[in-house]
């Protein structure tokens, strides 16, 4: 028996795929609707783990993220998921005058 899940419960997730890796920065395709700064997972072919990255540079037709960790297991054709935070810094009174701006 299958169980019908309300619309609201469903999770759309931007996905792509691994185009090139090489020096900590991975290239893909078919991140429609990523921006700069939005965290990605990277799952590895090679060795079944998950790698985590941040979407650095948006081109016309690729972007590049930089890995968290190393790039050794990452190859072309490995599946990158959005997640769903963005790279954030919270600000309060600790870091106020330790800010310069050059």
């Amino acid at each position: 028996m299958t169980e019908n899940l309300p619309i609201n419960d469903l999770q759309i997730q931007d996905q792509g795929l691994v185009t090139a890796v090489g020096d900590g920065i991975v290239y893909a395709i078919g991140l429609e609707n990523i921006e700069a700064g939005a965290l990605v997972i990277i799952e590895s072919t090679s060795n079944q783990q998950q790698y985590n990255g941040m979407v650095l540079n948006l081109e016309l037709n690729q972007v590049a993220i930089v890995l968290f960790g190393s790039d050794q297991f990452i190859r072309p054709g490995d599946v990158i998921y959005r997640d769903a935070a963005i790279v954030t810094i919270g600000v309060g009174k600790n870091v106020l005058g330790r800010v310069n701006i050059v």
